[in-house]
């Protein structure tokens, strides 16, 4: 009903003028993507996401090449969550790598030794994401894939986990 009568009035050039003169809304803006996104999709409750932090805090930033990863990883944020959000196969090898590698985080925060799970497959997942990532981040996923596959053959730890 409501939609003859202003049909009517609009055909009658009655209503024209305000609609004209009234200006359309713009669409809301898309939301950026944020790690937040990316941390629903690869962390299972809040309590693994601060285990992590604590991790790369309290272990991982306390060395000198850990420290230089976590600040090469922090400059390279938003063209890591690039190629993840994009490449949802990567992200869900990345899930499946913190995911089964969780314990290990755990024991090296409780001064435990921890091992790595399946360091072909996170060998693998560095090299897909090179052939997916900017030319900066390509040769530091290049890098660390190096030296965790040098560690392990040479049987030393890496960033305090033995590889498997």
């Amino acid at each position: 009903m409501i939609l003859l009568i202003l049909t009517k009035l609009i055909l009658r050039k009655e209503l024209q003028p305000a609609i004209v003169n009234s200006p359309i809304p713009p669409d809301p803006p898309e939301p950026e993507p944020s790690w937040n996104t990316a941390y629903e999709k690869l962390i299972f409750d809040s309590h693994q996401l601060r285990k992590l932090r604590k991790y790369r805090d309290e272990f991982l930033s306390k060395t000198k090449r850990g420290k230089l990863l976590v600040n090469l990883l922090y400059e390279s944020s938003e063209e890591v969550l690039d190629v993840l959000l994009n490449s949802p196969v990567l992200m869900e090898q990345a899930r499946c790598i913190i995911q089964d590698n969780m314990e290990a985080v755990q024991s090296v925060l409780r001064g435990d030794e921890g091992v790595l799970r399946n360091t072909g497959g996170i060998a693998y997942f560095l090299t897909e994401f090179a052939q997916e990532a900017p030319q900066e981040l390509k040769l530091l996923a290049i890098a660390v894939e190096k030296e965790m596959l040098h560690k392990q053959q040479k049987g030393e730890n890496f960033f305090g986990f033995w590889l498997n």
